[in-house]
């Protein structure tokens, strides 16, 4: 026996199961009882109107359950496209990032080359400068009584205040 929803969905493995007993019971050579059935078919069935529509509100829930996964499914899919754009903006301002970061470490070193170079270049001035002041008995003080008249001497005398 069958339950009143398989025979609305299993109609197919209902008909077959019920073709093969009626096949076996009116096929028996024993009794001289040979028939072939060539096919057999369930007939709609009028049913309750409040049955119908119970039918059909529930074919109508499964639809909506249907279109709500569909529905589902496309949200899943704008989201997933949304995250692999801001993936592609994130790698995107992180290359950028690193190529502002290699410039400025790039600046950095220059200008520490510079730096360095210009330091140098001043340290071994001044120890030339310190080095025709060796012999002096006090050479810083000689160095820095020449730097004061250097200073004096290079600047514009409008624009020179002095207090000695």
């Amino acid at each position: 026996f069958y339950t009143a929803k398989q025979y609305f969905t299993q109609r197919a493995v209902i008909t077959a199961k019920m073709l093969e007993v009626m096949q076996a019971n009116f096929n028996k050579p024993q009794d001289d009882l040979m028939l072939e059935i060539t096919g057999l078919q369930l007939r709609e069935v009028d049913l309750p109107d409040d049955f119908d529509d119970e039918i059909a509100n529930t074919q109508e829930q499964m639809q909506e359950v249907e279109v709500g996964k569909a529905e589902r499914q496309e949200q899943i899919i704008i989201k997933e496209a949304a995250i692999e754009v801001a993936m592609q903006k994130v790698e995107e301002i992180i290359k950028g990032a690193k190529g502002q970061a290699a410039r400025v470490q790039i600046q950095n070193e220059a200008t520490i080359k510079q730096l360095m170079l210009v330091q140098q270049r001043q340290a071994e001035a001044n120890a030339a400068i310190l080095q025709q002041f060796a012999n002096d008995t006090l050479p810083f003080d000689r160095l820095f009584k020449v730097m004061e008249i250097r200073a004096l001497d290079d600047h514009a005398p409008d624009k020179l205040t002095v207090s000695l």
